[in-house]
Order: structure tokens, then C-alpha cells, then sequence
């Protein structure tokens, strides 16, 4: 064999071995991965809004950082042992947002991001039976009055009132009782 034939076929050789070379390094053999909202497109103050992240088999991926992003918000959150994160809304101004998710991979999972459209309304301040009975507002109704007993069980709020007739009232939840 010449040598120009020996030339021609190692060079062959070493592009054939650079093109599986490159190949190899270049064949990505991360696992792909998934995001996917678990809460409803609409939320409330004091709502948890949650996300899962699965690999290709549907699988959940525990332990794994994810960032959740609206408005001026930016929060970071670990997947527990369901593949599943959680955030905690609390005073975030009423509107619609667009909610963008990522998770930004490893050495194992190939970088995944999603956008959930959510609208977080207002949330009107409920007040206790005992804050309404301070305020006056029954006056009207009732006349002058004074709380002879307050209680509070559970969810359930009651007062015994007594007005300047020295009629008694149980007062509960939307409405008077006669004693």
C-alpha cells in the first residue's frame, strides 16, 4: 500500500471517530420531564397553589428546586416526596396573572417551564359577631342595648343582649332570637 493509500484511510478512520466522538457527547441522556397545575385557574388569598413535576413516565421527582414567578413575585420551592410544590398566596393584590413555572434541571432531568393563567380575586374581611355588636350597627334595630354574655365555640359565635326595654336577645350568626 502506498502512502498516499495510508494517508486517505487514516484520515477516514479519524473523521469516522471524530463523527462518533461528537456523537456520543452530543446525544443528550437527560430524562425529560413535566410540569403540571394542580390548583384552579382562580385563587383566593390565603389559597395554596400547587404545581407536580413528573419525569417521562409520569413518575414524581422529590427534592427538586422550582420557581414560580408573577407579577413582582418570585418564590422558590422544593418538591416534596410527591413530586408536588407548594406556595402559599397570601396578600397578593386581586387580578389576573400569568404564572410562569420552571424547573431548571440536573445532572439527570432534562430543564422544563410552564405558564398557568390565574385570576386571585379580592377577599372581603369577614368580621367576628363581637367586633358587629361593638360597632353599633344593630342599633337601629334593637334600640340601645349592652352584651350581657359573649361565647365562642368552635365556628359558632353567640351573644346574650339585653335592650334598654330589658328585653333579652340571643344573637347568632344572621339573625335574633327572643329570650
Amino acid at each position: 500500500m502506498n502512502e498516499k493509500n495510508r494517508v486517505k484511510i487514516l484520515a477516514a478512520v479519524a473523521i469516522i471517530l471524530g463523527i462518533v466522538f461528537i456523537s456520543v457527547i452530543c446525544i443528550d441522556t437527560h430524562e425529560s420531564t413535566s410540569l403540571s397545575v394542580k390548583s384552579p385557574d382562580t385563587l383566593k388569598d390565603s389559597d395554596a397553589y400547587s404545581v407536580e413535576l413528573c419525569d417521562s413516565k409520569g413518575n414524581p421527582i422529590a427534592n427538586q428546586n422550582i420557581s414560580i414567578s408573577f407579577g413582582s413575585n418570585s418564590f422558590n420551592l422544593t418538591t416534596d416526596e410527591n413530586g408536588i410544590a407548594v406556595l402559599k398566596i397570601n396578600n397578593v393584590p386581586a387580578g389576573e396573572y400569568d404564572i410562569k413555572i420552571q424547573y431548571g434541571g440536573n445532572s439527570h432531568y432534562k430543564n422544563t417551564s410552564a405558564v398557568h393563567h390565574a385570576v386571585i380575586l379580592k377577599i372581603e374581611k369577614t368580621r367576628s359577631l363581637d367586633e358587629i355588636l361593638q360597632s353599633g350597627e344593630y342599633k337601629k334595630k334593637i334600640g340601645d342595648y349592652q352584651i350581657v354574655e359573649y361565647n365562642y365555640m368552635g365556628d359558632m359565635e353567640s351573644a346574650l343582649v339585653e335592650d334598654s326595654r330589658g328585653k333579652k336577645w340571643i344573637m347568632s350568626g344572621d339573625g335574633f332570637t327572643s329570650v
